[in-house]
This record gives C-alpha cells, sequence and structure tokens, in this order.
C-alpha cells in the first residue's frame, strides 16, 4: 500500500494501524464531527490517523507544515479541534501555538519525545488494533465532513475548507478515471 524511506507497508498492515487509530480514537471520545489537527510531515503514519479518524465519525484538519507562529495558531483555533497530533520535528513550531488552544484541547507527539506530550505510538501499542469488526461506531455517510484542507492564506490568513466524504469519493474516482489507474500503478506523493 505505501512506501517511504523506513520501509513498505502492507494493505494488511495499513487496514491494522487504521483500525488501532480508530480504536485510539474511541477511546479519546472523539464523536462524530469532532476535529483532529494533524501536524505531520509525510509518513505512513499519517494515513493511517487520518482514515482512522474518520472511520470513527472524526474530522481530520490537515496543517500545513510550513506554518509558524500566528499563521500556525490560527489554523489551529479556527477548527476549534478536541486533539492536536503533533510530528516531533514540527514540536519547535508547534510550541509558540499550543499556548492559544483552549485549555481542554490534547496534545501528542508522534515520532518522538517533546514538550512533555504523550506519545501517539506509545498509546497505540498498549492497546494494539481492534479486531476487525470490534469498533462500535456508525461508519460516517457521504454527507458528513471528513476533512479540513486550508486555502493558502495568500489573501490573509488560511482558511479551513470543509471537505465532505462525498467530495473525498468524487475526486478519487475523477482522479483514478482521469489518470487511468491500474492495479500495479504506483503514485508518487512528493509532499
Amino acid at each position: 500500500a505505501l512506501l517511504d524511506e523506513r520501509g513498505t507497508v502492507s494493505y494488511r498492515d495499513l487496514a491494522g494501524r487504521v483500525r488501532a487509530y480508530a480504536g485510539w480514537a474511541v477511546r479519546q471520545e472523539i464523536m462524530p464531527g469532532d476535529t483532529v489537527c494533524l501536524l505531520l510531515p509525510n509518513c505512513a503514519d499519517y494515513l493511517a490517523i487520518w482514515l482512522g479518524i474518520a472511520r470513527v465519525g472524526g474530522v481530520a484538519a490537515l496543517v500545513n507544515t510550513n506554518l509558524v507562529g500566528a499563521a500556525l495558531a490560527h489554523c489551529l483555533g479556527i477548527v476549534a479541534p478536541r486533539h492536536v497530533i503533533v510530528g516531533a520535528a514540527l514540536l519547535d513550531n508547534f510550541a509558540a501555538a499550543r499556548d492559544t488552544l483552549a485549555a481542554d484541547v490534547r496534545c501528542w507527539a508522534h515520532g518522538g519525545d517533546g514538550l512533555g506530550l504523550a506519545r501517539i505510538e506509545a498509546e497505540i501499542a498498549v492497546h494494539g488494533p481492534p479486531a476487525p469488526d470490534s469498533l462500535e461506531t456508525a461508519a460516517p455517510t457521504l454527507g458528513d465532513r471528513a476533512l479540513y484542507i486550508y486555502t493558502s492564506g495568500t489573501t490573509g490568513l488560511p482558511k479551513a475548507a470543509s471537505v465532505s466524504h462525498f467530495r473525498l469519493m468524487q475526486w478519487s474516482h475523477w482522479f483514478a478515471g482521469m489518470m487511468d489507474v491500474r492495479p500495479d500503478d504506483r503514485m508518487y506523493d512528493c509532499l
């Protein structure tokens, strides 16, 4: 399913990681419509976290990793997250913005320690992935919000655009059809 500098992730392994992060979301009482900000560099767990959150009806806010200071604080705040997951390499950038978050926002580190944040991988390791059919949550509908993605901020601070599951499916089918994607094709994500 995925390749990166650390190795290969099979579809089976990706599905297990998605279930593990969905289990984490359930334990954190993430409800349909609740937002979790992802401030992470590109990695296999990025996709697994996003899909795990979506599996239980949560909304992943895909925060631009180049943001700092007021722009980062703005992007985190406008979506009113319940949780923020920060990659270890971005902890310094996040430190100043953290003080602007509501007191009840839970912050997690991914890929390393810092700022006294709990490590999300440690939480996942304790519980592991639940059985494939054991998550007792209703699957999101096509009309439900799936993501927040942000505008570039060229005319002011970035704005959070709401993307439904329907639009994700529509874009996926459009892209696959336009590119004539086949099962043996490999796509490269340069971001």
